[in-house]
């Protein structure tokens, strides 16, 4: 199983909250997974790491986790660590599959779609709050994450979740 599909797995399996909008947005995530995934065998070039190359991978992931608002400067992982900012790069998406910069972005998205869902936060104040100066830039990210605007996607949303519930008369 690639990298990405196994993080979208072990997040479900981390997750402490019963959030439905959570689940929702986990599923989302790996049926666009599953769907962009290159389905031809092809030839891959194996890469082995030593436990100490993969330690250091797994230890910039749960930074990443902890605080994906935080910007991540190679260089100074590279200084942490004391390795070249390429074999940082390499040792990261060996173990993940991805990018340190693809799963920043996608951390950083997935903060943001439980924010919209969860509070009443205005946009400007949920790009900040996941690491964004800039809303438009922001709002670009995240249509591309989530296929919607963030307050489209706010909107449908609460919209699904209120669907859900039972109509009260006179409301």
């Amino acid at each position: 199983t690639p990298d990405h599909i196994q993080s979208i797995f072990l997040a479900l399996s981390e997750a402490t909250s019963g959030s439905q909008s959570f689940y929702r947005l986990k599923t989302l995530e790996l049926f666009h997974a599953l769907q962009t995934m290159d389905m031809r065998v092809a030839e891959k070039r194996q890469t082995w790491l030593t436990k100490g190359q993969t330690m250091i991978a797994k230890q910039i992931y749960a930074d990443i986790r902890e605080d994906p608002q935080s910007p991540v400067a190679v260089s100074e992982l590279s200084q942490r660590f004391g390795v070249s900012a390429s074999s940082i790069r390499n040792y990261f998406r060996c173990v993940y599959g991805e990018s340190i910069a693809a799963v920043l972005r996608r951390k950083r998205m997935e903060n943001a779609a439980r924010l919209l869902c969860e509070t009443d936060l205005m946009v400007s104040e949920i790009a900040g709050a996941v690491g964004y100066e800039n809303q438009s830039k922001f709002a670009a990210v995240f249509r591309a994450f989530a296929d919607d605007a963030p307050l489209e996607y706010r909107r449908k949303m609460r919209c699904t979740d209120r669907s859900s519930l039972p109509q009260v008369i006179g409301d």
